[in-house]
């Protein structure tokens, strides 16, 4: 076994730990998070297989929960979540896979590859995103945007059918992935390239069909209609995405109650550094490629899906597969030996940054969305069976809302 190969599986078995132990309390006891039962868990329920694969939900189509759902209806009631759970930490672990197995000559270089593992894992990873197949879209598109990254160098056959195969789950399940169609045609209209053009041909597709049911679903047309005067909230959405993209990559969305953290002052001081030598190195960027079309794409994406977004409200979930794109750019600078040393050393400062502010973030993003007083499913159906619970309680239980799922009579007998 060469280097290369156990330098691999000791990052994959690195990621999938971190993956694990961000919120083991989920991998013991798998819940379920708000609409993944209340929408589709039921609607699998009361639906026969085809109909449960294939409806849309929530204004898009979004297959990895459709099949994650109704593959819970076929254990038992009380292992339910496990099933999705583990299918959404899966869907996670895709763009990790994508970077750590990658075939493309720069990762002959053992320092990139490890960077670049480290920020597809830790940058963007907000926590309403962890473990959740309704969150998977978002994944999926970071997956795309990886697999944009993989396609500037040439595939064998059997990789490049696999990251199609990767690239149509991400179109069939949410709008995020398909955002990156025309940075693949923009691309194969330069280099000809065929896995660019057949790129296109999956995302096109996916983002056609993806289309006509936001436009085709009841009442979801109406979700690119801003609240009040729409002037003002496209600005504010413009100016969220700008934050967004220019500070959330390197300083991961720290806020007023992480400074509360342990070293919160000092990290808000690195936060500052990093961001600053982050756009030094984007400047250089736009000054003289490569990484242009990089950055391009995370403006393209994130630009999109927060004005596609319900009342332009935005949000971190829409802006990991962006913050990637953006942060990986900037190590291409940094490992770029005909860049001055200045700039290199702006750029390496900035992904340093990234990664350890990402990564003492990493845990505390998900307090938000999980509490360990929050009810645990299996007693929840326990009690619901004994009919000490009019409904089992699922996750999440914040004090402005309490979500709970309707099950049928039927499952009352075990």
């Amino acid at each position: 076994m060469n280097r290369r190969t156990l330098l691999t599986l000791f990052l994959l078995a690195g990621a999938a730990a971190a993956l694990v132990l961000r919120v083991p309390e989920i991998v013991l006891e798998p819940r379920f998070w708000a609409e993944e039962a209340r929408v589709y868990f039921v609607y699998a329920l009361d639906n026969p297989a085809g109909s449960a694969l294939l409806a849309p939900h929530q204004g898009y189509y979004s297959l990895v929960p459709n099949l994650a759902t109704w593959l819970a209806t076929l254990v038992p009631l009380e292992a339910a979540p496990a099933v999705t759970t583990t299918t959404a930490l899966l869907v996670q672990f895709l763009p990790v896979l994508v970077v750590a197995t990658s075939t493309a000559a720069w990762t002959r270089d053992p320092r990139r590859l490890i960077v670049a593992v480290l920020v597809v894992l830790l940058v963007g990873a907000a926590g309403e995103l962890h473990a959740t197949t309704t969150n998977s879209q978002f994944h999926l598109a970071l997956a795309a945007a990886v697999i944009y990254v993989e396609f500037a160098f040439e595939q064998r056959p059997v990789r490049r059918t696999l990251l199609l195969l990767a690239l149509l789950l991400g179109g069939l399940t949410g709008v995020q992935a398909t955002l990156l169609a025309p940075v693949f045609a923009w691309r194969w209209w330069r280099d000809r390239q065929g896995h660019d053009a057949a790129a296109v041909v999956v995302l096109g597709i996916c983002l056609i069909l993806q289309f006509a049911v936001v436009m085709v679903v009841s009442g979801e047309a109406d979700r690119f209609e801003a609240p009040g005067e729409t002037t003002g909230a496209l600005i504010g959405a413009l100016g969220d995405l700008a934050k967004g993209l220019l500070i959330y990559p390197i300083a991961g969305g720290l806020g007023p109650k992480d400074l509360k953290l342990p070293f919160g002052a000092g990290f808000l001081i690195l936060g500052v550094v990093g961001v600053a030598a982050a756009a030094v190195a984007q400047v250089a960027i736009l000054r003289r490629g490569p990484g242009r079309d990089l950055i391009a794409a995370a403006w393209v994406v994130a630009l999109i899906s927060f004005i596609g977004s319900r009342r332009m409200a935005g949000g971190d979930r829409y802006l990991e597969a962006s913050s990637v794109l953006v942060v990986l750019a900037i190590a291409g600078v940094a490992f770029d030996a005909g860049r001055h040393r200045l700039v290199r050393a702006a750029a390496a400062t900035a992904v340093l940054i990234a990664v350890a502010m990402n990564a003492w973030l990493y845990g505390a993003r998900t307090s938000d969305v999980h509490d360990p007083g929050w009810p645990v499913w299996r007693q929840e159906v326990s009690a619901w069976r004994a009919g000490t619970r009019a409904e089992p309680r699922i996750h999440p239980q914040w004090a402005d809302g309490v979500w709970t799922v309707p099950l049928p009579e039927r499952l009352r007998t075990p």
